[in-house]
Parts: structure tokens; C-alpha cells; sequence
């Protein structure tokens, strides 16, 4: 009697659990996961967009978040970041106290971007900027002061800084560096892995290391 009792049981359980996986896929299906997930996604979006206020970052409309942005001001600096924007997880972008930053309308900057300005970094409207990729406008002056060791570099006080401006719909490859003075042209292509030391024409294709143009996009 208790084995049919529980024979019994069993087979109830098993239908209502089976009814309910029914409903939910039935729920699944009439949108109920892409509603969530848009909710989910405004949500992140909404306290993304905040920190970055709060942080006193300029940020505009329609920007999209897959994780959080970090921005720090070291004793000043602005970073300001227009509209309809992408970033990726773990953007990283940091001034000092004479650097901007300046993120146009309809770009993209990929996960684990990394730019830093101690003058100013320019990224012009439609600019694609792949993962990995490290934007730097300043070098620490060590012409004349060759006599420290590289692990003192840090008493070198002084900089060498460059405005840094990725033109209009301008695309840089995954893990490339981008250093001090460089304009990367409107339309123009670098490379992934290059290190852009000289500026890039428009409508161009450059890579290698040192970067050099290789050819012009038809």
C-alpha cells in the first residue's frame, strides 16, 4: 500500500511539474524573456547612466552599457559622452587635471578600452573602437633625465602631451595603442595589434608596428 501510495504521488507530481514547464515555456514564448530582458538591459542602462553622473561625467541620451564604465578624475580633468553610444565591459576612461575626454554620437568603444589624457582625446561621431585598445595623449619626458633608473620613472614630473582625435567613422582593430599627437583620419582603418605613433590619412588602411599605410580604401 505505501510503494502505490507513492507510485501515486509520484505520477501527480510529475504532471503538475510538467504543466507548470509547460506554462512557462508557453510564457517564454509569447515574449514574456524579451521582455524581461528589455527591462533587465533599462535597468543596468539607468544605473550605468547614473554613476557616471554622479561621477560628473557629462553623459547624453540613448547610450548603451553591457557593463559598467569606469571614470576617474585625478584632481580635475572633464570627460564628457554623447548619444546613441556602445560600450563594453570594463571601459576605463581617466584624466588628470588638464585632460578631457570627448566621446561624439554613435560609437563604440569595446570591452577593456583603455583611455587616459592628460590634454585631450577626441572620439568623432561613427568611430568603432575594437577591445583592448589603449589611448594615451601623453609620454613622460625622459630626454633629459637618463641618468634615473626605469623604476623611478615616476619623479619625472613633466609630460609630453598631444591632443588625440580618432576621426568620423574611423575604425581601430582590437589590442592596438594609440600614443600622443595622433589623428587617425575620418573613414580610416588601423590594424589590429598596430601601435599608431604618426598620423593615420583618411580613408586609409594602416598597420604593423610602428603603424604604416598600406593601402587606400576604394
Amino acid at each position: 500500500k505505501a510503494n502505490s501510495f507513492v507510485q501515486q504521488n509520484k505520477k501527480k507530481m510529475t504532471k503538475i511539474i510538467r504543466r507548470f514547464q509547460n506554462f512557462f515555456h508557453m510564457l517564454i514564448k509569447s515574449g514574456l524573456r524579451k521582455a524581461l530582458l528589455y527591462i533587465f538591459y533599462r535597468v543596468r542602462n539607468e544605473i550605468c547612466r547614473i554613476d557616471l553622473m554622479l561621477k560628473g561625467v557629462r553623459v547624453g541620451n540613448d547610450n548603451f552599457y553591457y557593463g559598467r564604465v569606469e571614470a576617474i578624475f585625478h584632481n580635475g580633468g572633464r570627460i564628457s559622452i554623447g548619444d546613441k553610444n556602445n560600450f563594453g565591459r570594463f571601459v576605463l576612461l581617466k584624466v588628470g587635471p588638464k585632460g578631457e575626454i570627448v566621446v561624439g554620437n554613435n560609437c563604440t568603444l569595446s570591452r577593456l578600452c583603455f583611455l587616459q589624457s592628460s590634454s585631450r582625446i577626441v572620439i568623432e561621431d561613427g568611430a568603432q573602437v575594437a577591445a583592448f585598445v589603449h589611448i594615451i595623449d601623453a609620454n613622460h619626458d625622459i630626454s633629459e633625465r637618463y641618468d634615473l633608473n626605469v623604476r623611478e620613472i615616476d619623479k619625472i614630473k613633466d609630460f609630453k602631451t598631444s591632443p588625440v582625435i580618432i576621426g568620423r567613422n574611423a575604425w581601430v582593430g582590437s589590442s592596438s595603442v594609440i600614443l600622443a599627437g595622433v589623428t587617425i583620419g575620418e573613414g580610416a582603418v588601423v590594424g589590429a595589434g598596430s601601435v599608431v605613433t604618426r598620423d593615420i590619412p583618411p580613408y586609409s588602411i594602416a598597420v604593423g608596428v610602428p603603424c604604416k599605410v598600406i593601402k587606400m580604401r576604394k
